[in-house]
């Protein structure tokens, strides 16, 4: 979620690169809107933490990290048999 907060800056993505290129938006422009999408996420970020934090402590828990594990390995092998026979 941190990592959209960086989208006022020409460099955070490629659109934003191309966008500023153009000629069309300055990045006065680019910072007058970004400094307040930073300054709202941040205050939903920090809300929204104490809410979502117990949610991923519980999907931690409850998920049978071992079955998933094997699951994916099962498909490694599957996938490097079907390689050596080709």
């Amino acid at each position: 979620m941190a990592v959209s907060c960086a989208t006022m800056l020409p460099v955070a993505i490629p659109p934003n690169a191309i966008d500023l290129s153009s000629g069309y938006i300055k990045i006065s422009d680019r910072v007058k809107t970004g400094i307040w999408m930073n300054i709202i996420s941040i205050v939903v970020i920090v809300l929204a933490m104490p809410y979502l934090l117990p949610l991923y402590g519980m999907l931690v828990y409850l998920l049978p990290l071992e079955k998933i594990c094997n699951f994916f390995h099962e498909i490694e092998l599957k996938a490097r048999n079907f390689l050596k026979k080709c």
